[in-house]
């Protein structure tokens, strides 16, 4: 690029659609926030696709994107989802931890400053590794002293979502997933294929949604490593209500969630670089 050539950019800046000159030109203009959206491909009972959580966080980033001065890396697709039914494809997360890592590297050593993960998926497995993940990463890369790393879940983006996660105990697949499929895809979405798990398989899994897990030992000790598979008698695997499922719903929360994500991103933005405030840490260890 020509030495002061400007170039006429619009928002979202998508970086599969952009070339190097123009990321080279985006990052110079201060540009230097980018979403890295991440999914998961996984069962959504019979009335989503296995695409969900990657469409949803690709369609929040780039609505954030819209709005807020950063660019939308490539969709990250794959997780640990922990599930086995049909059309779920596990990657473990210790692959999943190495590959965020060379992503906010590749990011970082081109001069971006913030690299913002927005994460599509929970699971208590998936959480845990991206915790401490999010925790480690800098402690062997002291020469990336001034940049910023962070990881969104998206849902903690929306109040409602999270006060009503608690109050009507919908997780999986029900109203809220599929209120929101109805706005980001709802070409996706069949609302007449909805099914549900035997009433009293279904309500366990509302109750606590990490009982798909069938847990057993060799040993009844808390040393001993269980074995951990999905119990038999799940066929459906969703987690709530979907028949209540409505695009309004589904329009509140994107747009709690956007609104939230432009905030964020945005403190992010106007930080003094290579400023430190000090942080507490939960440990987990005796010593």
């Amino acid at each position: 690029m020509a030495e002061g050539r400007r170039l006429t950019l619009k928002p979202p800046f998508l970086w599969q659609n952009l070339t190097v000159e123009e990321i080279r030109y985006l990052i110079r203009t201060d540009c230097r926030t980018v979403l890295v959206p991440v999914g998961v491909i996984e069962q959504h009972g019979y009335h989503l696709s296995t695409f969900t959580d990657c469409h949803l966080a690709w369609g929040i980033s780039v609505r954030i994107a819209e709005k807020a001065n950063c660019l939308v890396a490539p969709l990250m697709p794959y997780l640990f989802s922990g599930g086995t039914l049909p059309g779920t494809i596990n990657v473990s997360p210790e692959t999943v931890v190495l590959m965020l890592s060379d992503i906010a590297d590749a990011l970082f050593n081109q001069g971006i400053l913030n690299v913002v993960i927005i994460l599509g998926h929970g699971g208590s497995e998936n959480y845990q590794a991206l915790m401490n993940f999010k925790h480690l990463y800098f402690h062997k890369r002291p020469h990336l002293h001034d940049r910023l790393l962070a990881i969104v879940p998206v849902w903690e983006l929306s109040p409602t979502w999270v006060r009503m996660f608690k109050e009507r105990k919908d997780f999986h697949a029900g109203e809220f997933e599929t209120s929101l499929m109805l706005v980001l895809a709802p070409e996706s979405v069949h609302l007449k294929r909805c099914r549900l798990d035997k009433p009293a398989v279904a309500e366990k899994m509302r109750q606590d949604p990490d009982w798909y897990q069938l847990v057993e030992k060799a040993l009844d000790l808390t040393w001993v490593a269980p074995h951990v598979s999905q119990r038999p008698e799940i066929e459906v695997g969703v987690m709530g209500e979907p028949f209540r499922a409505d695009k309004s719903l589904g329009e509140k929360l994107v747009r709690e969630i956007v609104a939230g994500g432009v905030a964020f991103i945005n403190k992010v933005a106007r930080r003094k670089v290579g400023q430190r405030v000090s942080a507490k840490v939960v440990r987990q260890s005796i010593f």
